[in-house]
């Protein structure tokens, strides 16, 4: 049971705005939910055992008026992983607390679902080596899970998981906080945004159906929600700084002259 409580529907939302990776559709300056299915488990550690989980995202939608921003394509696909996420506490099975915790998103053209999920550096806990072997060292987006925001957990907690049920099968929900960290080139979308509870960047909610007893995997993912602001691009910024000097430098002109 411990395998199924551990897996956690990551279900990504952001709002978002990409100049160089994939394109949204109807502008990069209202937030956005990211629609993500997949499978988690978990591997073995020095110190017992660590979550780790591998998903697609089929579309990204305005989660505002719903219109689909963006969709999968046979040359453009959004694969991801989160690992790190061990245990606190084992004694309630219906209510695990995990700390820890990374997010990586990749983008490719290629279908690499089954390579991903059997490659030995993924087995191993470790997604991220597995996803990087195969896209290169290029994330889109990386950061890690938030820990000490949510309410009613024990120090240091990142994620919640709970179940229905202590048997199979069960379903579940929970959540947790997320920062954009680290060396993903759209990063800037969301880094340092801190418009989540407790200065964190996004809002991630999930949720899980447990797969039979035997399986590789401990659940499946289904879509969920993580919510964000996004950060205005830098190009942006660039060119509104440029524009505001220009009017400072004509009204210093036009002051000048009116004297």
């Amino acid at each position: 049971m411990k395998k199924i409580l551990l897996a956690a529907a990551l279900i990504l939302t952001m709002a978002a705005g990409q100049a160089s990776a994939f394109q949204l559709s109807g502008g990069y300056d209202q937030p956005v939910t990211l629609v993500v299915n997949g499978l988690t488990t978990t591997a073995p550690t020095d110190s017992g055992v660590s979550t780790w989980g591998i998903f697609s995202i089929s579309s990204i939608i305005n989660s505002n008026s719903f219109d689909n921003q963006w969709n999968a394509t046979t040359t453009d696909k959004l694969y991801g992983a989160i690992w790190g996420l061990s245990d606190i506490n084992d004694s309630n099975v219906n209510n695990i607390q995990m700390t820890g915790g990374k997010f990586a998103i990749f983008e490719t053209n290629a279908s690499v679902w089954n390579a991903i999920a059997t490659s030995p550096l993924a087995i191993n806990g470790d997604p991220q080596a597995a996803l990087i072997g195969l896209f290169g060292s290029s994330p889109v987006l990386t950061g890690v899970f938030a820990p000490d925001i949510i309410a009613g957990t024990v120090p240091g907690t990142t994620m919640v998981a709970k179940s229905d049920s202590v048997y199979t099968p069960a379903t579940g929900n929970g959540l947790a906080y997320l920062d954009v960290t680290g060396t993903g080139t759209q990063n800037w979308m969301f880094e340092n945004s801190n418009k989540q509870k407790g200065g964190s960047d996004l809002y991630f909610q999930y949720v899980f159906n447990s797969l039979p007893e035997g399986s590789d995997w401990g659940a499946a993912i289904y879509p969920g929600s993580v919510s964000g602001t996004v950060v205005p691009e830098p190009g942006t910024m660039a060119l509104l700084g440029f524009g505001m000097l220009g009017l400072a430098i004509f009204g210093k002109r036009r002051m000048n002259k009116e004297a």
